[in-house]
């Protein structure tokens, strides 16, 4: 695994994730290799929220994985140069698995979200609701800040009425 490029490890996990195609020991293996890493600067934020997205959809849990990840964002100072579907896919793939992280616990990832609320599409607000819900009812943490909320809890409603 250490031959690949980060871009392939997260094109790995999203083509299978994509497909609904199960293999657990493929991605068990590719978590590990990415966690085995001392850094991971050849990894850009999109290549992150990929990942975790990939994991998630194929609910493939790696505790290791998400914990070294939540930990590179937070260390490296890489919250602002994630797109708003990344910021939306991470945190929709650390509530799917309940990960508790310091990146769901610190301030600056609230604060990345209020400061690009306007960026935000359809699908990613929902994503963003569905992230509040879990980090004020499962974590008793905060959740989003009420304006930001507020917004996607309308665009979460009108979705589940057109479902």
């Amino acid at each position: 695994m250490n031959s690949y490029k980060p871009q392939d490890l997260a094109n790995i996990v999203w083509a299978y994730a994509t497909a609904d195609e199960q293999h657990t020991v493929l991605f068990n293996k590719i978590g590990d290799a990415i966690v085995e890493k001392d850094r991971l600067e050849s990894f850009i934020p999109q290549n992150f929220a990929n990942i975790v997205w990939a994991y998630a959809k194929a609910n493939e849990h790696h505790t290791g994985l998400f914990k070294k990840i939540s930990d590179d964002i937070v260390e490296m100072n890489r919250l602002p140069l994630l797109s708003p579907q990344d910021l939306a896919n991470i945190a929709w793939a650390y509530a799917i698995f309940n990960c508790d992280s310091s990146l769901m616990r610190g301030t600056a990832f609230r604060e990345e979200l209020v400061a690009r609320q306007n960026e935000f599409n359809t699908e990613e607000l929902t994503q963003l609701y569905r992230w509040h819900l879990w980090q004020t009812k499962e974590q008793s943490n905060d959740g989003l800040p009420e304006s930001l909320q507020n917004k996607c809890k309308h665009v979460f409603l009108s979705a589940d009425t057109r479902s």
